[in-house]
């Protein structure tokens, strides 16, 4: 739900130079979404074991690394990584694994 509430928001206050990557801007709200989900549901079903912290953190590294190998790359097309393109996929990012 807050996914869907910081999409629309995002959608609202994105600058106009950055319509152009609304499709990325799907992927990154989507793949957030699909392996927070994954993630939670693996913490929570082995709450009591003691690698539900690795697990988390395990989460959080394959996310960074989607993030480098899947979508970093199409924000260094333009040649301009600025913070508007960094927070397409940033602020879902945080969204997603806030407790």
């Amino acid at each position: 739900m807050a996914l869907s509430v910081a999409f629309v928001v995002h959608s609202i206050l994105m600058s106009d130079h950055l319509w152009g990557q609304i499709q990325l801007m799907w992927l990154c709200y989507g793949l957030n979404y699909v392996l927070a989900t994954l993630f939670f549901w693996g913490t929570v079903t082995h709450k009591k074991m003691p690698c539900s912290l690795a697990l988390c953190l395990w989460g959080q590294c394959i996310e960074v690394c989607c993030f480098l190998l899947l979508i970093y790359p199409n924000f260094k097309v333009d040649g301009i990584v600025g913070r508007d393109e960094l927070s397409l996929f940033f602020v879902p990012y945080l969204i997603s694994f806030l407790p």
